[in-house]
């Protein structure tokens, strides 16, 4: 099994939260994106944490540009941070959608 590196995690979940080029590109649209799935009661958490995993992808070649090579990432930390990257954005997301109350949406992203 292997163990997840804390400060890696986080690391990227800061990269990718403040990159504003990653922002605009990636999670944005994701974000659009879902809360029209939330209204159409179409949306799959699991899903989600795919499309935040590509994200992930992208913000770990923009740092391994700007600050080198991160080395190795787990498939179990992209995950994580994925997940983590989805909670943060959750309330964005919620405040989106028309059709149902904030407090039963923010619970999707828990």
């Amino acid at each position: 099994m292997v163990n997840t590196d804390k400060h890696l995690v986080k690391e990227l979940t800061l990269f990718i939260e403040n990159d504003g080029t990653i922002y605009r590109q990636r999670v944005s649209p994701l974000i659009k994106n879902y809360s029209k799935k939330i209204d159409k009661n179409k949306f799959n958490k699991g899903m989600a944490v795919k499309g935040f995993k590509k994200v992930v992808k992208s913000g770990i070649t923009k740092y391994n540009k700007e600050f080198g090579n991160v080395g190795r990432v787990s498939e179990k930390e992209k995950n994580k941070v994925a997940r983590n990257l989805m909670r943060g954005y959750g309330e964005e997301v919620c405040d989106l959608v028309k059709t149902k109350s904030k407090n039963k949406c923010l619970r999707k992203f828990k």
